[in-house]
C-alpha cells in the first residue's frame, strides 16, 4: 500500500473517530442540560420567584429561588422568604386580582344571565341572582401558580389563576340563589376566547 493510500484511510479513520466522539459529547450535554433544568428540587431553574406545579401525584409545587450556587427548584411549601425574595415577589394582600366592580353593557348582561341560569338549571338550583360583576386583572389571573409574599421570615403565599393562556377577558359573578335564602354566595368565573363566553371555574363563598 502507497503511503497516500495510507494517509487517505488514516485521515478517513480519525475522521470517523472524531465525528464519534463530537456525537457521544453532544448527547452527553443535551442529556446534562435537559436533567439540569427539569422541574425537580435540586435542578436549576431560570426566573427566580416562578412556581411550577409539582406532578399530580405530589400535589404542591415548586418554586425557583436563589441560593449559595445559583437558581435552583425548592419546594414552596419550605422555603422562607427572605429579604431578596420579599421584594421580588408582590405582596399577597395588596394584589389586585380584580377591578372594582364595573358596569357591564346590556349585550354582555345577556351573555352573563344566560350563562348563569344554564349553569343553576343544571343544579337545580333555580331562581338565583346576580349581586355583582367584576373583571379579572389578566396578569395576576392567568391560569397557574402565582406565588406572593407575606413577608420575610414567612412561608411563601400563592394563588392560582382561572384564565387560559388565550382568553382576552375574564369576569367573576357574584351570585346567590333561593335555595339557601339568598345567603351564601356562589362566584361564576367566566373567560373569553375568540368569540365565545364560557364558565372555567365555580368557587363557593360565604
Amino acid at each position: 500500500m502507497s503511503i497516500g493510500k495510507i494517509v487517505k484511510s488514516f485521515n478517513f479513520g480519525a475522521c470517523l473517530a472524531l465525528a464519534f466522539v463530537s456525537i457521544i459529547a453532544l448527547s452527553s450535554t443535551a442529556a446534562g442540560a435537559s436533567n439540569d433544568y427539569s422541574h425537580q428540587i435540586g435542578s436549576t431553574c431560570l426566573h427566580e420567584g416562578q412556581d411550577v406545579s409539582k406532578s399530580p401525584t405530589q400535589g404542591g409545587g415548586l418554586i425557583c429561588v436563589m441560593d449559595t450556587s445559583g437558581l435552583h427548584w425548592q419546594d414552596d411549601l419550605k422555603v422562607i422568604v427572605d429579604a431578596r425574595l420579599n421584594t421580588i415577589l408582590p405582596k399577597c394582600g395588596k394584589v389586585a386580582l380584580y377591578s372594582p366592580p364595573i358596569k357591564v353593557s346590556t349585550a354582555q348582561m345577556k351573555i352573563f344571565l344566560k350563562l348563569a341560569t344554564d349553569f343553576f338549571r343544571k343544579m337545580q338550583l333555580l331562581p338565583f341572582k346576580i349581586t355583582q360583576v367584576i373583571k379579572a386583572v389578566k396578569k395576576y389571573q392567568t391560569v397557574g401558580i402565582h406565588p406572593c409574599t407575606n413577608g420575610v421570615g414567612a412561608t411563601v403565599g400563592a394563588w392560582g389563576g382561572f384564565m387560559p393562556l388565550n382568553a382576552s377577558g375574564g369576569w367573576e359573578l357574584q351570585t346567590s340563589f333561593k335555595v339557601n335564602r339568598f345567603g351564601n354566595a356562589q362566584f361564576l368565573r367566566i373567560a373569553k376566547v375568540g368569540t365565545s363566553y364560557k364558565i372555567v371555574d365555580v368557587v363557593s363563598g360565604g
